[in-house]
C-alpha cells in the first residue's frame, strides 16, 4: 500500500540488560529504517515507514519478547 506507522510492544529478557530493535527494508541487515533500545520493562516504540516494500523486524542480539505489532496507514 504505502507510508505506515508500525508501533511495537516489547521487553527484553533478561530484564536486566538492553536490547536493539531493529526494522529493515528488504532483508534481516538491509538497509536499516529504524533502530528502538528495548530494556525489561514492556514498553512500546514507533517506526515510520516511508513507502510500500517488505520489512523485517528482530534483534541485534536475541532476547527480545515481542507482545504486540500494529500497523497503521
Amino acid at each position: 500500500t504505502g507510508a505506515c506507522t508500525v508501533k511495537v510492544t516489547a521487553a527484553s529478557t533478561p530484564s536486566s540488560a538492553s536490547r536493539t530493535l531493529r526494522l529493515a527494508s528488504g532483508s534481516v541487515g538491509g538497509s536499516t529504517v529504524g533502530n528502538a533500545t528495548i530494556t525489561g520493562t514492556p514498553s512500546t516504540v514507533t517506526y515510520k515507514i516511508p513507502s510500500a516494500g517488505t520489512y523485517y523486524l528482530y534483534s541485534t542480539r536475541n532476547g527480545i519478547y515481542v507482545y504486540q505489532v500494529n500497523v497503521a496507514y
